[in-house]
């Protein structure tokens, strides 16, 4: 069976995996790599770049990676109120500066 020039992108696509694959490289399975890949992306998240080198555009793609799954956020455990932050403020010794003696 002959494969479709979409699928022989996505072939090379799969099989490079997280590897960039240049314009060129699929240009020569068709010179309209373009609207292929248009058309894969409704099925197939594909990311791209471009790299400058000496003024020249230089094109790129690649399947696009997995994000990584967020992280389950935690329970927040309720923390009793005890009051001792503040209950017991007022009977705590008076702070003293120890240069306020020393201006006098």
């Amino acid at each position: 069976m002959k494969l479709t020039q979409e699928q022989r992108i996505l072939q090379i696509l799969r099989a490079r995996g997280s590897v960039w694959t240049s314009a060129l490289e699929l240009s020569e399975i068709s010179l309209q790599y373009s609207a292929h890949v248009f058309a894969l992306r409704k099925t197939v998240a594909i990311e791209n770049r471009i790299e400058l080198r000496d003024g020249v555009k230089h094109g790129f793609f690649r399947l696009a990676q997995p994000k990584p799954k967020p992280l389950m956020p935690t329970q927040a455990v309720p923390v009793e109120n005890s009051g001792l932050l503040f209950e017991d403020f007022h009977s705590l010794p008076k702070w003293h500066d120890p240069e306020e003696g020393a201006r006098h």
